[in-house]
């Protein structure tokens, strides 16, 4: 059951979280200042007790404060799917909770129960090569089938790579959003957001509804990923990518950071790469991820080893096939192919055909990519 919009506690955070001048961190610590019967007041007083100045309690007071609250109770009456949490609610992400900065206010859309189950962040660029769009789809899918709720940031590239291999496989998983809930970006991923919640999974959202997108929500919204989740995974990363933002969070929140290795040829993995280089993890498969995050975990990598083992059945051994070591894990063209392995173009054509069908090789604008079968 959600709490009512104007319960005492939630209104309070409402209004100190549109508050000029104060932020998560503030917030948090104003509201630590404070025990709870304080709060039910919600008056001059109390405005006053805070160290709020002119201009904060002028706005307490203000239309557009009312406005704002008004809008708030209307998105929250207008479905059933629709909660506002506050670090005083009980449905407030614990992880979260624990994290400096926590966001004073979260809109939440779908079921809010499902913040509280354990979570890894995917994150990477919003250019990924083939490779980076299949270890995304990979892994999101095989940390899913362990029963882990993959979020992410609803972004282009990786982000949705990620999303699509869950609700593809049914599974919930979580999105946030660095604009408000009512105003979905990017636009043509409104169908993936859609599909997030018909899974059972949730939106989530630190902005009032009506906001739009701005260049400076998307570091917050990358604090709130990392903030609600066990560990973050980055795919691939340039080293002016976002992610890199997601990936200290992660470590200043004390979380674990993991990275899939890239190519040294693709910028689009220099960022990865380096983070492999200083302090996240290097993974080859989702068992290093369970592994590393401790002993409460342990059940869940002892079921993936089973998973892997009573599926081996449908997995060959790597072939021993020259031609198949020809092909790289970036596009590889089939002039490429041809002159290092001497064979005419009709044989390469032919062997790789039978190597695609096997699952070992993805034809791809340009030529070939080499892929690893699940």
């Amino acid at each position: 059951m959600k709490p009512a919009l104007f319960e005492p506690r939630v209104q309070f955070w409402l209004m100190l979280a549109t508050a000029p001048g104060v932020g998560p961190v503030r917030a948090c610590a104003l509201r630590n200042s404070l025990n709870s019967s304080e709060i039910t007041s919600l008056d001059s007083h109390l405005w006053d007790k805070l160290g709020l100045n002119s201009e904060q309690r002028r706005w307490m007071q203000s239309p557009g404060m009312q406005g704002m609250l008004d809008e708030a109770r209307r998105w929250l009456d207008a479905s059933d799917a629709h909660s506002i949490l506050t670090p005083d609610t009980p449905g407030y992400p614990e992880l979260l909770r624990e994290s400096h900065g926590a966001p004073p206010v979260l809109f939440v859309r779908g079921d809010p129960k499902i913040l509280q189950q354990p979570q890894l962040a995917i994150v990477g660029t919003r250019r990924p090569t083939p490779y980076g769009e299949k270890m995304a789809g990979h892994f999101a899918l095989g940390l899913s089938e362990l029963g882990y709720l993959v979020t992410s940031g609803l972004a282009l590239g990786i982000d949705s790579c990620a999303h699509r291999a869950v609700v593809g496989a049914g599974y919930p998983g979580i999105a946030v959003l660095g604009s408000g809930l009512n105003q979905l970006y990017p636009k043509r991923n409104r169908m993936l957001a859609r599909e997030i919640g018909e899974r059972g999974g949730a939106l989530v959202s630190e902005h009032w509804p009506s906001v739009g997108v701005r260049p400076e929500h998307f570091p917050r919204r990358n604090r709130i990923i990392s903030g609600l989740s066990l560990g973050t995974l980055v795919v691939e990363a340039s080293l002016k990518s976002g992610s890199l933002i997601t990936a200290r969070y992660t470590l200043e929140q004390g979380r674990e950071l993991f990275a899939i290795p890239g190519s040294l040829l693709n910028p689009q993995a220099d960022g990865s790469n380096q983070l492999i280089q200083n302090n996240a993890k290097l993974v080859r498969n989702v068992a290093d991820i369970v592994e590393e995050i401790g002993a409460l975990e342990a059940f869940a990598v002892l079921h993936y080893r089973s998973f892997e083992q009573t599926s081996s059945g449908k997995q060959d051994s790597l072939p021993t096939d020259s031609l198949l070591e020809l092909v790289d894990y970036e596009v590889t063209s089939l002039d490429e192919i041809a002159e290092r392995s001497l064979q005419s173009v009709g044989e390469i054509i032919a062997r790789l055909t039978e190597l695609e069908l096997e699952g070992w090789v993805e034809a791809v604008a340009g030529g070939y990519v080499r892929i690893r079968r699940r």
